[in-house]
């Protein structure tokens, strides 16, 4: 098959890497891919290298007249990597020049959440305004609130990165849950990286909870959390210390206490293939939230590369902690803000058995759902059901 992702902003972002580990898994099973950002193609070696067994490509080239794959002919499958107003702008063009290319719309969000944590807008309130209105207070890399659904509509299928996330599936429309697809050779059971956290000034006793993400307007608050359950700890003299990585779009240390701000190590971006190396030094791997219309509808792309990782891992009891067996696979936080956090912190630093029975269970977890091989094949017969439909 010759399949062309559309994505809504270069490689240096968590949808990126979800479509980077996808294609080149569809590339080693034989098909043909590309992927479409909307600007520099060559993110995808500067933010993920790696293998590249996908062709990056950007808006411009698949909606130029010589645009071909490499057997001289168009794409079967045009998947849109979310909704996204930019993408769904794209795949517009895209459709009237490849009309026998079927598309499938990639949902990885709940849209209308993160519309109304941007505007500060309730969605129906924002539906009811003229078009121009909503063009003008919602930017294209977020969805319009209204042809988001008619795009959903006029798709051959949906996927889902996660099973709540067919209450926006229209009904009757083929639909499929796709988890990320985790490098489990990458991604992998390793000792404490006791060297690195030293060469960051860490002592040998201090607990280490490492966390790879982004801080935006939509997950300020409990990232937040996270950072006050380590100053809690703290206070409480335990020594702990939170290895972060990721851009701020929002400060989380903002309001905290400075006295308390030595106990965060904050390295910025790196690139994708140093996060293993900064996650072995955890001893804890947690991801704050709570039950709600944002964390209901997503599965954070770090929970199966901390799974992965063979480490104990906390999670809130939601998205993907549904599947999770409390005190097995992981540790299941009911409300996932700081004195949850707080007290897995303490049950796993005082708990070695505790300790070991999550980080077996936690690998065994990501071997079950995240590996290559079981989600490639579901994907390629879903690609082949719509191809025939």
């Amino acid at each position: 098959m010759n399949i062309l992702f559309v994505t809504y902003d270069n490689f240096n972002n968590n949808s990126a890497i979800q479509i980077h580990t996808i294609a080149n898994a569809l590339a080693e099973a034989g098909n043909q891919c590309f992927v479409s950002v909307p600007n520099d193609k060559y993110t995808a070696k500067r933010f993920i290298g790696g293998k590249i067994g996908y062709t990056p490509c950007e808006y411009g080239e698949t909606l130029h007249p010589s645009f071909s794959f490499q057997d001289g002919k168009h794409p079967d499958i045009i998947h849109a990597w979310t909704p996204r107003e930019i993408v769904r702008k794209q795949c517009v063009l895209l459709r009237k020049r490849f009309p026998s290319a079927r598309l499938i719309v990639h949902l990885e969000d709940n849209e209308e959440a993160i519309v109304e944590s941007n505007t500060g807008l309730p969605i129906e309130i924002i539906c009811s305004f003229p078009d121009e209105k909503i063009v003008d207070i919602i930017p294209d890399i977020f969805s319009h609130p209204l042809r988001y659904r008619d795009f959903l509509s006029n798709a051959n299928g949906i996927t889902v990165i996660i099973d709540t996330l067919f209450r926006f599936v229209p009904e009757g429309k083929p639909a499929l849950v796709v988890f990320p697809v985790i490098d489990m050779y990458r991604f992998c059971s390793q000792p404490v990286n006791q060297a690195m956290r030293n060469g960051l000034g860490i002592g040998d006793e201090e607990i280490v909870v490492c966390y790879n993400g982004n801080v935006h307007n939509a997950n300020l608050r409990e990232v937040k959390s996270l950072y006050l359950a380590v100053a809690l700890a703290n206070r409480e003299h335990l020594p702990v210390s939170l290895v972060r990585t990721g851009i701020n779009h929002r400060n989380p240390l903002d309001g905290l206490d400075k006295a308390t701000q030595s106990h965060f190590i904050e390295l910025g971006f790196i690139e994708y293939g140093a996060i293993p190396a900064c996650l072995a030094m955890a001893d804890v791997l947690i991801q704050p939230g709570n039950v709600g219309e944002f964390n209901d509808y997503r599965l954070p792309s770090k929970i199966p590369e901390f799974l992965a990782m063979g480490k104990p891992v906390a999670v809130p009891e939601t998205n993907i902690g549904r599947l999770l067996k409390n005190e097995e696979e992981a540790m299941l936080m009911s409300k996932g803000n700081a004195l949850d956090i707080l007290e897995v912190i303490f049950r796993i630093s005082n708990d070695k058995d505790l300790a070991k029975r999550l980080s077996e269970g936690s690998r065994k977890f990501a071997e079950r759902h995240f590996s290559k091989e079981k989600i490639l094949s579901r994907l390629i017969k879903f690609y082949e059901k719509i191809l025939k439909s």
